[in-house]
């Protein structure tokens, strides 16, 4: 349990847990997956493809900011973490980290505020559930 909490801490960007649809282009290919949590500094996705270790991608996906309004990004990045796959389904699946190149300034805030956002949201519901 102690590693954990050493492993967070070491973490230079905070991360949310998520499930947000992304576009990873590899390879002249475009693959659809899922977002299943991300930071400032990079994103870990799923995907029915296997995408080799230091692949280059660029990653591309919209962040639900409220109601009304949402942001799309495209980030460049590199597949940093490959895990095994697992059978999801019919279907093989594939967890990966991509770490995200240089993020401008306004993109990284754009995280950093659904970031915030989500998390604020996340322990309401928490709060709610526990009364």
């Amino acid at each position: 349990m102690k590693e954990n909490n050493d492993f967070e801490q070491r973490r230079e960007h905070q991360r949310i847990n998520t499930c947000i649809l992304v576009i990873i282009s590899a390879y002249y290919n475009s693959l659809e997956g899922m977002i299943l949590n991300l930071s400032c500094g990079g994103a870990h996705c799923v995907l029915e493809e296997f995408l080799p270790l230091k692949t280059k991608v660029q990653i591309a996906f919209k962040l639900p900011m409220s109601t009304f309004e949402s942001h799309q990004l495209r980030l460049q990045g590199t597949a940093i973490r490959i895990d095994h796959s697992t059978k999801t389904n019919a279907y093989d699946s594939y967890k990966f980290a991509v770490q995200f190149g240089e993020v401008p300034p306004y993109e990284r805030k754009i995280i950093e505020d659904y970031i915030a956002e989500k998390k604020k949201n996340d322990d309401n519901q928490l709060k709610d559930f526990m009364r």
